[in-house]
């Protein structure tokens, strides 16, 4: 519980320095159709979780989607191959 209490204190009082190094990144899961199943199993994701995610977006299958992200809050971000910038494809670091 200190812990927890401890980490909440610096983030809140040092976000600027403490909070780059305690929040998790943006973690990519599936990638131009293509689901990343070393990243999904790293962090305990499911394939039912991630097809769940797709369908509240109104996607019914994973050929129609670029991207597929889980945020640090733990939410799913997903952008369509019709509505992705194309810039950001070098950005995009795949582990």
């Amino acid at each position: 519980m200190f812990w927890q209490f401890g980490t909440s204190y610096l983030c809140a009082h040092f976000p600027a320095h403490i909070g780059p190094l305690l929040s998790p990144k943006p973690l990519p899961l599936a990638f131009r159709g293509r689901m990343l199943t070393k990243a999904m199993m790293a962090h305990r994701v499911s394939v039912t979780d991630l097809y769940g995610a797709l369908r509240t977006r109104g996607v019914w299958h994973l050929c129609e989607v670029e991207l597929v992200v889980i945020e640090p809050n733990g939410m799913f971000s997903v952008y369509l191959r019709r509505e992705y910038p194309r810039d950001y494809v070098s950005v995009v670091a795949l582990r």
